[in-house]
């Protein structure tokens, strides 16, 4: 039992560097080697997998629009340090780098009919469940 979760640790680990290198292709944080200072936190290896693996903004999002999203979401404004030239995000706490992780897994929307903004880890994609539905 031991070996098999040493094994799936290790797995989890080997997944989040590739999730690490996505981060790291897109230029947008200044200081990604505190991503490699926690890959040992197997939940936050976890949360780095899912977020990095499969973010709708990674690579998807210009990085001016990124940043500016954190200046401007009342959740995020205020919360993260930036680099001297103002072009990346710069991780220097724990906390800034799980909200990282939710931003990039576009965990932070707003209501289009109430304008009130959310935090939400389960998103259905309308486009998919529609499709599903007609099938």
């Amino acid at each position: 039992m031991m070996g098999r979760n040493m094994h799936f640790h290790e797995a989890v680990k080997n997944v989040a560097t590739q999730g690490l290198e996505n981060i790291i292709e897109t230029g947008l944080v200044e200081n990604h080697e505190v991503f490699k200072d926690r890959i040992d936190e197997i939940s936050f290896a976890r949360k780095l997998v899912k977020a990095a693996s499969k973010s709708p903004v990674l690579g998807q999002i210009p990085n001016e629009q990124v940043i500016s999203f954190t200046n401007n979401h009342p959740a995020l404004k205020g919360k993260f340090k930036y680099s001297y030239d103002g072009s990346q995000i710069n991780l220097g706490t724990k906390k800034s780098q799980d909200l990282f992780l939710k931003l990039i897994n576009d965990d932070f929307l707003q209501s289009e009919l109430t304008k009130l903004y959310y935090e939400s880890v389960a998103k259905d994609s309308i486009a998919e469940s529609e499709k599903t539905q007609q099938q």
